[in-house]
């Protein structure tokens, strides 16, 4: 790609160690990445990506040196990180899998090139989602190539949380270091917290053997890990247990002890105020037990709508922009919806019962 057709647009940031623009090509009008790196020790890398592409990690057109600098050209990704997808909703287990497999597809590429590249700084702030939950895995700048005749990497680097013990320099990072990362990035999802202790889910083992201190206790490479994501997706749903089903309730699965429990005792709350409900004067047994169900129901979907499981608010149009307001505003409203639905489809119920026995 030729360098001069680029129209600079706006400078996204700027470091020490790189400067990030948006760029438009004057040819095809498309938005562009342009990264000015400062160190060009790891230009191979993105060589070695720009000729081995992968669709869980953004196209890269352009990997050159001008001087004492490394200009790179690469996909502009549309979307938003995986860290900020998690601080305004849960993702559900079917949506953790998807995520995950295309992280470890996008991964396992990585590994497979020769010499192997091993990302080192693999974390939700470096996740991109874009629609339809499809991933890439972006920032490559602490990347390296795994040379088999080094004892441990010469500069300490990665993110605290996600960087696996041997990058503080005990060991040289090798593939198990991006897997201890991939199973703080599952359990971070999980939890919505990597440094949580308790971690109630069906990925609990998986998460366990990824972040094992030593690297020899982890899987020994992502298609061991692969193996076991794909029999957990078989088995966690058909044999799960009561505490597991508990967990996966609006509300509950990501949050702390205390929050789990408040949760548990809400919901606990609208069973017994549901099954004591009361009307006069008195309707039919099936008419007060669908109309039990429906009060019931009614108290139990606003737990859902107050965390935005399954980005439910986003159903409605009206963009919030952070404003608490707004989401009060589009909670309020589905509610009202949700509410409507199930007292209508109730009453139906209701009336087909009787007319039947």
């Amino acid at each position: 790609m030729r360098l001069d057709l680029l129209e600079d647009i706006c400078t996204l940031s700027e470091t020490e160690e790189k400067t990030v623009q948006l760029v438009k090509n004057c040819l095809d009008q498309k938005f562009y990445i342009k990264k000015i790196m400062r160190d060009c020790a790891e230009l191979q890398i993105y060589r070695q990506l720009m000729q081995h592409p992968h669709p869980g990690i953004p196209m890269l057109y352009e990997a050159t040196r001008r001087g004492e600098t490394c200009i790179l050209v690469e996909e502009f990704i549309n979307g938003t990180t995986l860290e900020y997808v998690l601080s305004e909703r849960s993702l559900d287990d079917a949506a953790i899998h998807h995520i995950m497999q295309q992280l470890l597809s996008a991964v396992e590429h990585l590994h497979s090139l020769q010499p192997p590249v091993i990302h080192r700084d693999i974390k939700p702030g470096n996740i991109m989602v874009l629609e339809h939950l499809e991933i890439r895995l972006i920032d490559f700048e602490i990347a390296r190539v795994f040379k088999q005749d080094k004892n441990r990497d010469t500069r300490v680097m990665g993110s605290a949380g996600y960087a696996s013990p041997e990058q503080y320099g005990f060991h040289q990072s090798d593939c198990r270091s991006d897997i201890y990362a991939i199973g703080a990035v599952l359990k971070t999802m999980v939890q919505k917290d990597v440094t949580a202790k308790d971690i109630h889910s069906p990925f609990q083992h998986i998460i366990e053997t990824c972040m094992q201190l030593d690297p020899d206790k982890r899987y020994q490479s992502v298609g061991e890990l692969q193996k076991a994501l794909g029999y957990c997706e078989e088995k966690s749903l058909p044999h799960a247990s009561v505490s597991v089903l508990l967990t996966q309730l609006p509300g509950i699965r990501r949050d702390s002890a205390a929050k789990r429990l408040l949760f548990l005792a809400y919901y606990g709350l609208c069973i017994i105020l549901g099954a004591s409900m009361t009307v006069t004067p008195p309707p039919s047994p099936y008419s007060l037990i669908c109309q039990r169900i429906a009060f019931g129901l009614c108290l139990a979907i606003i737990p859902a709508i107050t965390v935005n499981a399954g980005n439910v608010r986003e159903l409605l149009p009206l963009q919030d922009h952070g404003r608490t307001s707004i989401r009060f505003f589009k909670g309020a409203i589905l509610w009202f919806l949700c509410a409507f639905i199930i007292i209508s489809l109730l009453v139906i119920l209701a009336a087909i019962l009787e007319s039947l026995l």
